[in-house]
């Protein structure tokens, strides 16, 4: 039997909504973590009356160095009684992540990317009852780094690396919690919008069934869309003097 709750970090943003429009679907109980007020409340109103299920909703800036992330898990998990799932999909670059990042670009996008999402995953795993399964969204850029979107390509990494810490913490320790990564490739979104792309670029709502999918699983790091394997696997091969020629 599913569970019955979810967290959603980011949960305002296009993969967010479709995200809690999919769990609601599902006949699960969810909070919402974003920075706009308005959307949420509107989320929740929306998905209350057609889902007839309980929605939480926490605004809050990812950004804020002052982010507490634990107070805001032990918040949560009062108001669901627990906390069976946890989706970490908040993510984006910034204006200026490019050749030689911007000093704001760089440190937003590693606070965004991989502060925040690892300060919320470490909270959960503070919960004296840890959730069955925390998901961290990634991206293909952390496997080939390149000259745009550097800092972006740099705190996926990072975030790739910790949560496999953490996995491996939660074997030693012997916690119930599966730590998954989803290694995104294109998905619809402000940053694909109006640009010619090589490959195919998924909609919200194909992303939101797979991760929904991939919440019991315990590969560590999946890809999707699954063609991304096969370019992934020859770009991490080519060798340098091709490699630095591409422009992608």
């Amino acid at each position: 039997m599913n569970a019955s709750t979810a967290l959603v970090v980011g949960g305002s943003s296009g993969l967010g909504r479709a995200l809690a429009e999919h769990l609601a679907g599902e006949g699960f109980s969810i909070a919402l973590v974003s920075r706009d007020k308005e959307d949420l409340i509107a989320m929740k109103s929306s998905l209350e009356t057609i889902y007839k299920k309980s929605i939480f909703i926490y605004p809050t800036d990812l950004l804020d160095p002052s982010l507490n992330a634990d107070q805001i898990v032990e918040r949560v998990a009062i108001d669901l009684g627990s906390i069976d799932y946890a989706f970490l999909v908040a993510g984006g670059s910034f204006a200026g992540d490019e050749k030689v990042p911007s000093t704001n670009a760089f440190k937003n996008t590693l606070r965004l990317n991989f502060e925040s999402i690892g300060l919320f995953a470490n909270a959960l795993l503070r919960l004296p009852q840890p959730s069955r399964s925390i998901l961290m969204v990634s991206s293909i850029a952390a496997v080939a780094p390149r000259s745009l979107n550097s800092s972006y390509s740099a705190a996926k990494k990072a975030l790739e690396n910790y949560a496999m810490s953490l996995r491996h913490y939660c074997y030693q320790a012997q916690l119930p919690t599966k730590i998954q990564v989803v290694r995104m490739g294109y998905m619809e979104s402000g940053f694909t919008r109006g640009k010619t792309l090589l490959f195919p670029v998924a909609a919200p709502k194909q992303v939101a069934k797979f991760l929904f999918g991939a919440k019991d699983k315990d590969y560590g790091i999946q890809v999707f869309p699954k063609f991304w394997i096969l370019i992934l696997f020859i770009i991490t091969r080519l060798p340098w003097a091709i490699y630095k020629r591409l422009r992608f």
